[in-house]
């Protein structure tokens, strides 16, 4: 049948034409709690805010940039302290939920400016350049489990109520021209309530809860060493030219003897890889198999893969899909050289190696016999 043959992967995209997409943070906890200090303070610990925003390996995006855009009634009630800002509708999440996906392929992407002072978005943007991490900081971040599960870390910044309404009512009045009644007014009707309904719920999908927020540098300390691990691996992944988006082929080599082709024998054929952490380089102990049938959904929507599954050891969620339409046969003529049976589309996941065995068919030279289950260990 087949005589001595052997397999190889080949990465098919040398150009470096892959996506760089990034490892997304959710930041979330009380009004005042102290998330944007808690991004900042990790931006200066990474020596980040010195760098170029153009070329910054971490960015920071908050949800405030993504209020709905008022009304003219609405407005009018927020002049007067009236409209709830704390409420889930307050936000645009569609157009948060476009802004990561875009985020995620690697796109450049434009973010809205708004004005607290006159309730209103400005004709300005702010452009986000691609990063190797998103901190992305909000009150209701984790409220939406489609914008939540886009996430690979969550942190919760829990700091005392005292705490948050003494900074609230000094920022509001310096930074926003409220007024000190107004100020405890808006508190007391709307931004306490949705705080106890829509976010302290929430804390329960923090994989990170850090109490007094910028202030607990022990907290701080672990999340930046963390993102710096990742940092370290993307820097690896992009020298390697081993990025997101990837197509990886698996090439086959043999000598054909008696048959005049061999072929993966129907869409269940197991494919048995050991897989690859793009992010943090940790490969898999044992063999994992995918087949053309399987199907997992993508968080946030964005399809489905072969294989889903989120690494033990840095909690990215990686896939690989088998591209069913590069399935194809190894023939007579393509003996004793390499050809490509199979392609995978790789998001995270880089097969490093395949090990065959059974479930190939051969078809006979001099008759149209079919040889099911033929191992290609065997010898």
């Amino acid at each position: 049948m087949a005589g001595d043959s052997e397999t190889r992967l080949q990465d098919q995209e040398e150009n470096g034409n892959a996506i760089r997409e990034p490892f997304l943070i959710g930041v979330s906890g009380g009004t005042a709690s102290g998330k944007s200090s808690v991004c900042a303070k990790i931006m200066e610990l990474l020596g980040q805010n010195k760098i170029d925003h153009r070329q910054r390996q971490v960015v920071i995006l908050s949800q405030d940039s993504f209020y709905n855009v008022l009304t003219p009634e609405q407005k009018a009630k927020a002049g007067k302290g009236q409209f709830n800002f704390d409420h889930p509708d307050a936000f645009d999440n569609e157009l948060i939920l476009k802004t990561l996906h875009d985020i995620m392929q690697g796109k450049t992407v434009q973010i809205p400016v708004y004005d607290f002072v006159t309730h209103s978005r400005k004709d300005e943007f702010v452009t986000l350049y691609p990063a190797d991490v998103v901190l992305f900081e909000g009150i209701l971040m984790f409220y939406s489990q489609e914008i939540r599960d886009l996430f690979q870390m969550k942190l919760f910044v829990d700091t005392d109520p005292d705490t948050r309404l003494s900074r609230r009512v000094l920022r509001d009045i310096n930074e926003r021209g409220r007024e000190l009644e107004q100020v405890l007014t808006q508190y007391i009707t709307f931004v306490k309530p949705a705080f106890e309904e829509f976010c302290l719920p929430t804390k329960k999908y923090a994989d990170v809860i850090i109490p007094r927020g910028a202030d607990n540098l022990v907290a701080i300390n672990l999340i930046v060493q963390h993102i710096q691990d990742i940092l370290n691996g993307g820097v690896s992944k992009r020298q390697n030219g081993h990025l997101n988006g990837h197509k990886f082929g698996l090439q086959f080599k043999a000598t054909l003897e008696n048959v005049t082709n061999i072929r993966p024998d129907g869409d269940d054929f197991r494919w048995y890889l050991k897989l690859k952490c793009g992010n943090c380089g940790e490969i898999s102990d044992k063999w994992q198999y995918i087949t053309a049938l399987d199907s997992m959904p993508l968080k946030g929507g964005r399809g489905s893969a072969s294989m889903v599954q989120k690494c033990k050891l840095c909690s990215r969620e990686n896939s690989i899909d088998i591209l069913k339409d590069t399935i194809t046969p190894y023939n007579l003529e393509d003996s004793e050289r390499f050809k490509t049976m199979v392609q995978f589309e790789c998001r995270g996941l880089e097969p490093v190696d395949f090990q065959p065995q059974a479930g190939f068919t051969a078809k006979g030279a001099e008759t149209t016999s079919q040889f099911p289950e033929i191992n290609l260990q065997e010898k």
